[in-house]
Formats: C-alpha cells, sequence, structure tokens
C-alpha cells in the first residue's frame, strides 16, 4: 500500500510538533535547574560573607566592633 503525500506530511507534522514540545519541556527543565544554580550559590556565597563578617569583627577592639554593627544595620 502507498503512502499518500497529504499523509508523509501529516505525519512529519506530527513529529515535528512532538519535537517541539519535547524541547520547550527541555528548555524549562533547564530554566529550573538553572534557578536551583544559582539559589544553591547564592546560600553559599551568603555563608561565606557571613563567614568573613564574623571573623572580621572578631578582630576588632569592642567600641569598633559596635560602631561596625551600628554601620551593617543602617545599611541593611
Amino acid at each position: 500500500m502507498r503512502i499518500s503525500t497529504e499523509e508523509k506530511i501529516k505525519s512529519l507534522d506530527d513529529r515535528i510538533n512532538k519535537v517541539h514540545q519535547d524541547i520547550s519541556e527541555l528548555e524549562q527543565t533547564k530554566i529550573n535547574l538553572m534557578m536551583l544554580k544559582r539559589e544553591i550559590h547564592f546560600d553559599d556565597t551568603k555563608k561565606v560573607l557571613e563567614t568573613a563578617f564574623e571573623e572580621t569583627l572578631k578582630q576588632l577592639p569592642e567600641t569598633e566592633r559596635k560602631e561596625m554593627y551600628k554601620k551593617f544595620e543602617d545599611f541593611s
């Protein structure tokens, strides 16, 4: 049995639509993973900065430490 041109075209259109749908799903997955990566990186950076800030404050005399806390609160 011979397949008509219209059937071939319809079959190709169906395959194209399926591939397009798969690509859209993969793009959404990629975006979700990139957002997760950004959040993980942000959390890690925040921890590093907090640790560095705390270590710096420990090295300061008490009066300067209070002054730095005040500046930090004003900035926040």
